[in-house]
């Protein structure tokens, strides 16, 4: 299905309008006919410039591993269709895991 879009117009900020258009076709990779939160993390992370791209890096994580981690979780959750918000807590523990074990790359298991 094609999602359809209009320019954003009046909006200031280059940086919102290339993290819209990323998340709309982040949906269309996947062939959704929406833009969720999983669209909106992925394209606000891809986004060099941005502060969540920002915090990524300074938390030594990489775009792949997060989206890896996410893509799981969400097909886990479909799987047994569990709630977004059980989904979106899971996430949220499996990118504290990641931030972890980029700190301390030691603990991270063989």
């Amino acid at each position: 299905m094609e999602i359809k879009h209009r320019r954003v117009v009046g909006v200031r900020s280059s940086i919102f309008v290339r993290v819209f258009e990323f998340a709309v076709g982040e949906a269309c990779n996947f062939k959704h006919d929406y833009v969720g939160t999983e669209h909106l993390l992925f394209s606000l992370l891809r986004e060099q410039d941005g502060v969540a791209a920002q915090v990524l890096m300074n938390l030594n994580l990489r775009l792949e591993d997060v989206r890896a981690t996410v893509l799981n979780i969400l097909d886990e959750e479909r799987e047994t269709e569990k709630t977004v918000e059980k989904s979106l807590v899971r996430i949220a523990g499996a990118l504290e895991a990641l931030a972890e074990s980029a700190r301390n790359p030691s603990s991270r298991s063989p």
